[in-house]
């Protein structure tokens, strides 16, 4: 009697575990199967596997790999027409080599690109000369590349909108939708200024130093050390155009490179505390009766009938 309900005991404890299992499979089963019918919910809504926010570089060059890749790419961009700043006009070897890499290598052609073997550097009435490294491991010409950098994003965004599975559309990114502290796409307003939204499995911010989504994702106050202005001198030639010049001058350093055929890009570091003020001529002022005698003293420049144009500070 003692053994017979030792038995039944046994059954019953295996047909509990047995049906538990059987359960606890199908349920998981279930749920699997909800998850992949809301992902794939949210990805016919919003008919991509990523949303970029922002074509620049960055952005426009994910934009392409993630296609290649075979992705379903939704890039959102503020404004499509060119665009005018002083960042990414110098392209080193390494840069060249992966941009190679990324099938993107001919966006720094037909641009008015300049080459660039190396640096000049001009200290106290010194000039000392340094090339790019020939190394036989490197796999790649060792140059680098001058430009504008509107004309290189532009480019990247007709190579990237080109494939197919990529939909590069002009609009502003107003918020990111969080659910549960996930994201799951974003709030934008089109074109046409009506309000919209996107969806998709992964979002990526890549819209530049003046996000309004920094603030929402990342609460990193960094200290500012420096400033750069710079302008660019038309109708002018370096001395030596494939050297990017290094003036040791005073406060701060100041840079001049081959932008283009024509033009000469003029950069200088300004500390906090007392940066003049382009709206009302002290800039001007500052370049002209500080820094330009600086420059010319080096004669590395020989201009015809040049004028040149501000950019805006850069942190």
């Amino acid at each position: 009697m003692d053994l017979a309900s030792t038995y039944v005991c046994l059954w019953t404890l295996l047909a509990f575990v047995l049906t538990w299992t059987v359960f606890y499979v199908n349920n998981r089963r279930k749920k699997v199967a909800k998850l992949a019918d809301a992902e794939t919910a949210v990805r016919r809504d919003g008919d991509a596997d990523v949303i970029i926010v922002g074509a620049g570089v960055g952005g426009s060059a994910l934009a392409y790999a993630l296609a290649k890749d075979g992705r379903r790419v939704h890039v959102i961009e503020r404004d499509m027409r060119e665009p005018v700043r002083m960042m990414g006009e110098f392209m080193q070897p390494g840069g060249r080599l992966l941009l190679s890499k990324l099938g993107l290598q001919d966006c720094l052609e037909g641009i008015d690109e300049q080459l660039a073997t190396g640096l000049a550097v001009y200290k106290d009435g010194q000039k000392a000369l340094v090339s790019f490294p020939e190394d036989n491991e490197f796999p790649y010409e060792p140059t680098a590349r001058t430009f504008y950098n509107g004309r290189f994003v532009q480019r990247l965004r007709q190579k990237s909108s080109s494939l197919p599975n990529v939909r590069l559309e002009e609009g502003t990114v107003k918020s990111l939708i969080e659910e549960k502290g996930v994201i799951k796409g974003v709030t934008y307003k089109n074109s046409a200024g009506e309000e919209t939204t996107a969806f998709a499995p992964l979002t990526v911010v890549c819209d530049g130093c003046y996000s309004n989504l920094r603030r929402s994702v990342n609460d990193n106050n960094a200290e500012v050390l420096s400033y750069q202005v710079g302008y660019v001198s038309k109708n002018c030639q370096l001395e030596d155009p494939e050297k990017l010049k290094l003036i040791m001058s005073k406060p701060s350093f100041t840079m001049l490179y081959q932008i283009s055929s024509t033009d000469v890009r003029c950069v200088m570091e300004i500390f906090p505390g007392n940066i003049p003020s382009i709206s009302n001529g002290e800039m001007a002022a500052y370049l002209k009766d500080t820094m330009a005698p600086q420059v010319l003293s080096t004669q590395v420049m020989r201009c015809h009938g040049s004028s040149f144009t501000f950019t805006h500070l850069h942190t």
